[in-house]
């Protein structure tokens, strides 16, 4: 391990703090830090700063600093290279990123002596296609969500899996989730706990018009196709709830598992099941 990125989530004065522990123990080990540059500008070390493309092809691994959203755009700049991610989370205990904040100073020391492991989560691709030609090519490690606007009127969501019918059903729109994902947005729209390494897909209709609309699990192997069905332009394609585009009437969404996965860096020893037992113990539903 020659270079180390960090990403930050500069709304958290927490974070700049952080950084600058494990930029110094990095540095005293002979390894190089890097940074986007606007983090770099932020923390006060451009010297530090490179772009997006130097980012992706110099770090051998990456820390995010902040919370799940944090690394989930950490992943998405390292989609396709499937270099580590280290989660250090600074907020509201996550799904997604590793070390607690005050286990940051032994996470280090376990990453520096190779005392860690990988775990490989499945990446989703999203293609829109407007008039038979691609317009947009995204990826996620959480979900691809299409969606109407705040204000505009339901859609209609013409669904296939394999290009075999489906469904079509009106709702305020369909999220299409990874396993990791199940835990984010669908979960919230009422779908299903899927363990994170199961090789699933997972589409959930969004507050549907209809009783016969449900949760639907599919082999990661299998492709979902939406055409968005609507009058009015209000519409919206999501991907892992931070990068957007508009959608038109009749646009065909594409979404399959990506031909890459994210790699994130398990250190804490703490389990999906321990993790899924302090979140629900959280919001009143646990018990011990």
């Amino acid at each position: 391990m020659q270079t180390v990125g960090i990403v930050l989530n500069v709304q958290k004065q927490e974070a700049f703090k952080v950084f600058s522990w494990i930029k110094e123990r990095l540095l005293k080990q002979g390894i190089a830090v890097v940074m986007l540059e606007e983090h770099a500008i932020a923390a006060g070390q451009p010297d530090l700063a490179v772009d997006d493309a130097q980012f992706k092809s110099q770090v051998d691994l990456a820390i995010s600093l902040g919370g799940d959203g944090t690394l989930l755009g950490t992943a998405r700049r390292l989609a396709g290279t499937e270099k580590p991610v280290l989660g250090v989370n600074l907020g509201q205990l996550g799904f997604l990123t590793d070390l607690e904040l005050g286990l940051v100073p032994e996470g280090i020391e376990r990453l520096l002596n190779g005392n860690y492991h990988l775990e490989k989560r499945t990446m989703l691709e999203a293609v829109v296609l407007r008039e038979g030609e691609e317009i947009s090519r995204q990826c996620a490690l959480n979900d691809v969500v299409a969606a109407k606007g705040a204000i505009a009127r339901l859609i209609r969501l013409k669904t296939y899996v394999d290009d075999r019918y489906v469904s079509t059903f009106p709702a305020d729109g369909v999220i299409i989730s990874t396993a990791t994902g199940s835990t984010g947005y669908s979960l919230s729209a009422g779908g299903p706990l899927v363990h994170p390494t199961l090789p699933v897909i997972v589409m959930t209709p969004i507050c549907p018009h209809t009783l016969g609309a449900r949760s639907l699990i599919i082999a990661d192997h299998q492709q979902v196709k939406v055409i968005v069905q609507a009058n009015h332009t209000e519409m919206l394609l999501t991907v892992d709830g931070q990068k957007g585009i508009n959608l038109w009437p009749n646009d065909t969404i594409l979404v399959r598992k990506a031909p890459y996965v994210t790699n994130l860096v398990k250190i804490s020893g703490r389990d999906y099941f321990e993790v899924l037992h302090s979140k629900m113990a959280s919001s009143g539903n646990g018990h011990g």
